[in-house]
């Protein structure tokens, strides 16, 4: 096994632990907004873990830099997920769910801007 392999491993296992967390969580408390809001989180954090895993191990130029942008966007939805996680556990309010669109437009217009 290569050592950059074995190196990126580490992003499976945060995969591994993070949806199970949240699958585990949003089992115990479906009807929560915060419980919904953390698996979607925790979605994203996989996302990027997996294309920060593929853009790490792959030999071709082209899918390493497709994987880095998806990395990109998810950690910057993933940013404002959890702040909207955050402020969901205090008050469920349905507005903080636009908490993420201004992470999703500089992500996503980022370079061309």
């Amino acid at each position: 096994m290569s050592a950059a392999l074995l190196w990126s491993s580490q992003y499976l296992v945060v995969i591994a632990v993070g949806l199970s967390t949240a699958v585990w969580l949003l089992s115990k408390e479906p009807k929560v907004w915060a419980s919904r809001l953390f698996f979607t989180y925790s979605l994203l954090v996989s996302t990027w873990a997996l294309a920060v895993f593929i853009h790490r191990t792959t030999d071709s130029l082209e899918i390493s830099s497709l994987f880095f942008r998806i990395g990109a966007i998810s950690l910057f939805l993933a940013k404002g997920t959890y702040l909207a996680t955050a402020f969901t556990i205090r008050s469920q309010k349905k507005r903080y769910l636009l908490l993420p669109l201004p992470a999703l437009m500089v992500s996503v217009a980022g370079p061309t801007l």
